[in-house]
């Protein structure tokens, strides 16, 4: 409030994008997040502002006029799953008393499914895919698709003409586009094909090949269908030689000969863990078993699991704090804890090294990658710089190798880069219709990375160089706003938004989409906790607890080796293995953000971070470094604040009769602390001790006073005011407080 009436701000929205709500707290949150009955703001702000003309929360054990509330538990669901065909009360109230009750598919966009309500894009009917899930869209198709050889006219394809109507010299189609000029070209070295040529109406000369063969490059001869890079027919290994193809599975699997699909040796039974802001959940995948392990959470985005540890890690982007817990044999999650507690702004991706113990994290606001102990010690940052918007992250600690996603809007992007921050490199650039790479998986099997892209609705697979790039799925009706994925065997699992779903599907083709369960809520993270998805490998850090032969935090880097590093505040010296300690450290404060960082590396944090809800407005900052404490105003609070450097111990130290406090200043010798303030009436230099007690105005009358620094072991005090520059000499000022 530059100009005294506050003009200057009128208007103004300092942090938050055109995508984003901004909370009372200051906190920003997707504007799509607010209005939806969950307090993602912590203050209910999101739920509460003007435009919520919906009511925000339910009424008291009921539910709102457009759900079905299920007998047993009192669960809302809505009213268009009831009597849909899909069960989704545990009580399956929601099916039942449906006489009367019908859901009529529109015909001319809508498939209806025969033994279900449902109703699917005609786009589906007879695809080869099971979207009804009783095949009801995929019969009598032979009726309803034109297949080669067959061919429909060029302007009606409601006719569909055998081979041996065209060219016949009648004219079926009524337009002649099934004879005419086109029908010598065949009878002339059979069009260029090498097997069968037809005539296509209004398009010309088509190739066709016999059972067990397709088109090569030419599109004119014929080869040996080569199923096996497509993975037609096998989940897992495929081998063909000429006509006959081979399945086999990956070691710890048998192949059930029915089906061509593979199942685990294992004896351990898998089970699905998914978030869903408030609650983590588990999912039987054999017996479809569901419970609930974590309720009455604040926001609850990412997790991960450490299987040989039974403890279960996940973060909370309203809390900003990392969690664990740990999994009992009876299925219940106890002993939680918090690991990471300070220096969180929005962690939207976790993954957890259960090799050499470490646990790593993107930070979606601060624009960084972190990593620490699993028990949240020897915490420092990984990766920073040219990151935009990280999202996502997985791990192959195997390799050493750690992927994450950037949702950058100049080049969305995913990464890669030793689990140690070495050698980064970009593996794939969203160049198409591709833009919000969100959800990443790792395929240990295959050596390959799984993402989701939540603008093109697809789920794509690469190698981890980023070749053989394939489109797995794309533009089903339970992929419209993907979030998560995760992986098990030979399928691909993930989390849709817009449907409130988890689905799976064939890893390779997409096919056989299923869905696993309907929540009432947005579903976010998701993993199968299974022992394929953690595989063992040698640790090389395993030496001197965890280690290896560094003298604090070891690090897998590429090809089984390591590299060691340091936690904040210390430093690694030239031997690469020992840290010491160094307090150099630049400081520097914007609007809602404190940060210390790296000198050498001005990007790499060198203390954690501080923001909301402890900063608003920060206009100015300065340090003790007797106490490792930094002191920070905050214009719009009206507050001066403090805290030691590892995030603890934050509160106000001065609070009344503080406006426009732009100017602050340790003095580390008398252990005082000066400010300047202003406003209409009053434009002067304050002072206190360090604790905010005995505080007093030292000069008056002053005009604007801006910026302040001290120097105590000379006594002056220099001043900066909007107007000009002025020296004062404060011996006496700073000897009242000696």
């Amino acid at each position: 409030n530059d100009c005294g009436d506050n003009s200057d701000e009128d208007g103004c929205s300092h942090s938050c994008s055109s995508t984003q709500f901004k909370c009372n707290s200051g906190r920003c949150i997707p504007e799509h997040w607010t209005c939806d009955g969950d307090n993602d703001c912590g203050d209910y702000s999101d739920e509460t502002h003007a435009n919520c003309t919906n009511q925000a929360t339910r009424p008291p054990g009921g539910c709102h006029t457009d759900e079905f509330q299920c007998r047993l538990d009192g669960l809302c669901i809505p009213n268009r799953w009831r009597c849909d065909g899909d069960t989704d009360c545990m009580d399956t109230s929601d099916e039942k008393n449906c006489d009367g009750v019908t859901h009529a598919c529109d015909p001319n966009f809508k498939f209806g499914c025969k033994d279900s309500a449902r109703c699917i894009s005609k786009a589906w009917v007879c695809d080869g895919d099971n979207d009804c899930e009783d095949n009801s869209d995929e019969e009598n198709c032979d009726l309803l698709v034109c297949k080669p050889p067959s061919h429909t006219c060029a302007n009606n394809t409601s006719i569909c003409l055998p081979p041996e109507k065209l060219c016949d010299s009648i004219n079926d189609c009524g337009d002649d586009s099934d004879e005419g000029e086109l029908c010598d070209q065949c009878s002339l070295n059979n069009g260029g094909c090498s097997h069968n040529c037809t005539v296509a109406p209004g398009e010309g000369i088509v190739c066709s090949c016999p059972l067990g063969m397709e088109t090569g490059p030419d599109n004119k001869t014929c080869q040996i269908q080569n199923n096996c890079p497509k993975h037609i027919g096998c989940s897992q290994k495929c081998e063909q030689e000429k006509f006959i193809v081979r399945c086999s599975c990956y070691d710890g699997w048998v192949l059930d000969p029915e089906h061509d699909t593979c199942k685990s040796l294992d004896p351990f039974k898998p089970f699905i863990i998914f978030s869903n802001r408030h609650e983590i959940r588990r999912i039987d995948l054999n017996k479809g078993d569901y419970s609930v392990l974590v309720p009455g959470l604040r926001n609850t985005i990412a997790l991960d699991f450490h299987l040989n540890q039974s403890t279960l890690y996940w973060t909370d982007v309203v809390e900003d704090k990392i969690y664990r817990g740990k999994l009992s044999e009876s299925g219940a999650l106890t002993s939680f804890e918090v690991i990471i507690q300070y220096g969180l702004a929005t962690p939207e991706g976790l993954a957890v090294d259960w090799i050499a113990g470490n646990i790593y994290w993107v930070e979606s606001n601060l624009d960084q990658i972190e990593v620490a102990k699993l028990n949240g010690t020897m915490r420092t940052t990984l990766l920073a710089g040219d990151i935009e918007h990280p999202r996502a992250i997985a791990l192959d600690p195997r390799n050493g190798i750690l992927f994450w996603t950037d949702w950058d809007s100049n080049m969305p992007r995913i990464e890669a880069a030793s689990m140690s921050g070495e050698g980064r490199r970009t593996i794939h650039k969203e160049t198409g219709s591709g833009g919000w790479p969100n959800g990443l998986t790792v395929d240990y099997m295959e050596e390959r990375i799984l993402w989701i892209d939540a603008r093109s609705d697809a789920i794509y697979s690469a190698k981890y160089d980023g070749s053989g790039h394939i489109e797995v799925l794309k533009g089903h009706e339970y992929l419209s706003h993907p979030f998560a994925v995760t992986l098990y065997g030979g399928e691909v699992y993930w989390t849709d938004w817009r449907t409130n779903t988890l689905a799976k599907a064939n890893k390779w083709t997409g096919q056989n989409v299923t869905v696993v369960q309907r929540t009432n809520t947005q579903p976010f993270d998701l993993q199968v906790y299974h022992p394929s998805r953690q595989p063992l490998a040698p640790n090389p850090c395993a030496e001197n607890d965890g280690r290896g032969p560094c003298s604090h935090l070891c690090l897998i880097n590429y090809n089984q080796t390591f590299a060691c590093a340091c936690p904040h505040l210390l430093k690694l010296s030239p031997d690469k293995k020992t840290c010491h300690e160094s307090r150099r450290f630049l400081l520097y404060a914007r609007q809602m953000e404190i940060r210390g960082v790296d000198i050498d590396n001005p990007y790499y944090n060198y203390i954690i971070s501080f923001t909301v809800p402890d900063i608003d407005n920060v206009t100015v900052v300065d340090y003790d470094a007797f106490e490792q404490r930094i002191y920070w105003s905050d214009v719009r609070t009206q507050t001066i604040k403090r805290a030691f450097i590892n995030g603890t111990g934050v509160e106000t130290v001065v609070s009344a009769d503080l406006p426009n406090a732009h100017g602050l200043a340790v003095d580390w010798v008398s252990r005082n602390l000066y400010w300047t303030s202003y406003d209409a009436n009053k434009k002067q230099i304050n002072v206190a001790r360090l604790d905010g007690s005995f505080k007093n105005a030292v000069i008056q009358g002053l005009d604007k006073p801006h910026c302040l620094v001290v120097n105590p072991l000379e006594g002056y005090a220099f001043l900066f005011s909007l107007l000009n520059i002025i020296q004062h000499v404060a011996n006496v000022v700073m000897y009242l407080y000696k």
